[in-house]
């Protein structure tokens, strides 16, 4: 098996450190939004630039008395164009790096920002940092994060400054005051100086920031509800296709692991990866995880054709944009209707998925395949993102040897009458099973749904 070097030396993984760029699904859901989480001028587009290895470094063990931790971002309404969405909330993560500086992380940014920051007084100071070069639409601009103010500012001919400013952290309440009309710009100049402008690359007010309430990891509490049946073989669109060496995506092909493989006790067609991003294949490949989470990636195979990877559940992996959230393209659907859904939406979402070219995951042979793997960084899980310069977005994961839904030569038929049921896996199950299962009688087996 092919091996990354270290994470220190590969590229490090997720948006603002990655060469490969997001894209958002659209939602059937109501009352979802397809939100827009950065603001472009001229021919600049959204693009990865790389961060040090300390920003994904895990907050350390007496976080809870220091600013490190998960806040809300509070996020005015000061896009420019058409393309303003509002005021709104978003995740983010302060790292405290221990030298002097924090380190603060969100999906919404197009970078983790570093900035000095006294403990004793709670000031942080955000100043213009220069990011380097990317490549943009084939063109090459130099990418600057601007700490940004408006001033006088008004809907038809507001203006905005870039100085360095100061924000201040109170300890007792978790709460980050911003000054009236500040917030976060990250630039594209078209010039090594960084003096002539080219676009936006990302551009927003910042209300405040407050401490999040700690997370609950998913750890012990599912015991019992789960069997394991095996390793599976885990080929992963969703966090080793974010990865490249010397610059260049890899193929999560060349970097299959192994991870545990659980299934549903209560229903058969429901199956877990339990802990995949803390299995030794994966940690052999990155080298470390600091996710708080033991993680689990869900999916329910009661329609092979149409598989679902559930959304709203920690995958347990972390990097400078937070806890990832893994699932599917019918699974987020879903989760957009929340405690709305139904099965009677199910035609309704297979037609409108299929008009926006969203493939299923599908279940054959023994083989679940993602044709589209998709994630957010909350979990709430509103946005699906995808990477667009990843060699592939497809994830398999290959059932140990003996489940093949395909298999129904491994069902004992029998002659006697009788009809008895078996799962897609070839697993006898009982007759008040829920779901799509094999019935044998007569010696004949058919598919039916009880």
């Amino acid at each position: 098996m092919k091996k990354f070097y270290s994470l220190a030396l590969a590229a490090a993984v997720a948006f603002a450190a990655t060469a490969t760029t997001p894209v958002q699904l659209k939602t059937l859901a109501p009352e979802k939004k397809a939100a827009v989480n950065s603001v472009m001028e001229a021919t600049a587009t959204t693009s990865m630039v790389k961060v040090s290895h300390k920003a994904m470094a895990p907050s350390r063990a007496d976080e809870e008395e220091t600013i490190a931790g998960n806040y809300i971002i509070h996020i005015g309404d000061y896009y420019f164009g058409e393309e303003s969405i509002g005021e709104y909330d978003a995740d983010a993560e302060i790292v405290d790096n221990g030298d002097g500086t924090i380190t603060i992380s969100s999906s919404e940014f197009y970078n983790a920002i570093t900035a000095p920051y006294d403990a004793t007084t709670g000031e942080i100071t955000f100043s213009q940092t220069k990011l380097g070069r990317a490549t943009v639409n084939n063109k090459t601009y130099y990418i600057a994060f601007e700490p940004s103010q408006w001033v006088m500012y008004d809907e038809e001919n507001g203006d905005i400054e870039y100085n360095s400013y100061s924000v201040t952290y109170d300890a007792a309440t978790g709460v980050i005051a911003f000054p009236a009309d500040h917030g976060f710009a990250w630039i594209a100049y078209s010039d090594l100086r960084y003096t002539k402008f080219a676009g936006y690359m990302n551009l927003f007010d910042v209300l405040g920031m407050e401490k999040a309430a700690p997370a609950e990891p998913i750890d012990e509490e599912q015991v019992g509800q789960w069997e394991t049946i095996g390793n599976a073989t885990f080929v992963d669109a969703w966090v080793i296709a974010s990865f490249s060496i010397s610059q260049v995506p890899v193929d999560p092909a060349d970097y299959a692991f192994e991870a545990e493989l659980q299934q549903n006790v209560e229903n058969s067609n429901i199956y877990r990866l339990w802990r995949p991003y803390f299995s030794e294949g994966f940690l052999e490949l990155v080298g470390q995880n600091s996710s708080s989470y033991n993680g689990q990636i869900v999916f329910d195979v009661t329609d092979p054709d149409h598989v679902i990877v559930k959304a709203g559940l920690p995958a347990g992996w972390k990097n400078a944009n937070g806890e990832m959230y893994n699932f599917d393209n019918l699974g987020w659907q879903i989760n957009g209707f929340g405690n709305e859904f139904s099965a009677a939406y199910l035609p309704s979402i297979y037609e409108f998925m299929a008009e926006h070219d969203q493939p299923f995951t599908t279940f054959k042979n023994g083989v679940i395949t993602v044709n589209a793997s998709v994630f957010d960084f909350t979990k709430s899980c509103e946005k699906a993102y995808s990477w667009t310069n990843a060699v592939t977005k497809v994830s398999t994961i290959t059932f140990p040897e003996g489940y093949d839904n395909a298999g129904i030569s491994e069902v004992e038929v029998n002659e006697t009458g009788e009809a008895t049921y078996y799962n897609l896996q070839g697993v006898r199950v009982s007759d008040n099973v829920k779901g799509l299962v094999i019935r044998v009688q007569n010696g004949k087996a058919t598919k039916v749904v009880l």
